[in-house]
């Protein structure tokens, strides 16, 4: 049910899972190498459900794609990705959030730009907590002026990070207790001698139980598990 494979990145793993409310979705993930040291990699989510979150999904990710080729930085896409869907979007009132970062091996320096988005949470090796990597800035489309912000963080071998869409902060079971977003980075948190991928089927599996007695998801669902190597 993936959108998009991922491919191995030099100094990089990866574990993705996507849960689509249908057939199609609004959900959006991407990974790309920008050079023999960049590699840029972005989760976004289309407000909406169906053909219409799908259309401009696909559409925002199309201009965030052709922005991040031109060696743009995070906070200079978000800005030249929200002039454009403000001046088509105005008119209907739809929105997306992202989150867009840019990982450099040669310098373990992680760049990253929110624009409305869930903040993904950072887990250093061997230590029991979390961080949130958070920065200012609004929707994509939503105002004239996203505000958008721009910080960096310093990545160890071992450190992983999840980046997750909110339909994650809506799964109830049938009698409407939630699923807790902390007991999925705990179980992160337990697994660090396991391999990322390992990690991320745990994850789908905890999540599986769950959708069982939810019986129906109400948003689209996507995780991210990026581990540094």
């Amino acid at each position: 049910q993936q959108p998009w494979t991922i491919t191995p990145h030099e100094g990089l793993d990866f574990g993705v899972q996507y849960w689509p409310t249908g057939k199609i979705g609004g959900d959006f993930y991407y990974i790309k190498e920008l050079d023999e040291s960049r590699t840029a990699f972005f989760i976004g989510d289309a407000v909406g459900k169906g053909l219409a979150a799908m259309l401009l999904m696909a559409y925002t990710f199309n201009i965030l794609n052709q922005l991040i080729s031109k060696d743009l930085s995070p906070q200079e896409v978000f800005i030249v990705t929200n002039n454009v869907l403000r001046k088509d979007l105005s008119d209907i009132g739809s929105f997306v959030t992202a989150f867009l970062a840019v990982w450099d091996r040669n310098i373990h320096v992680l760049t990253y730009c929110n624009s409305g988005h869930q903040p993904p949470i950072l887990m250093r090796k061997n230590f029991f907590k979390r961080t949130y990597l958070r920065t200012s800035g609004y929707f994509l489309g939503a105002f004239e002026t996203g505000n958008y912000c721009q910080s960096q963080v310093k990545l160890n071998e071992g450190d992983r990070i999840l980046f997750y869409t909110d339909g994650f902060l809506n799964i109830k079971d049938k009698e409407g207790r939630e699923l807790k977003l902390s007991k999925l980075y705990q179980i992160i948190l337990r697994n660090t001698h396991l391999p990322v991928k390992e990690v991320s089927g745990l994850l789908e599996r905890e999540i599986e139980k769950y959708l069982e007695k939810a019986g129906s998801i109400t948003d689209d669902m996507t995780f991210l598990l990026m581990e540094i190597k």
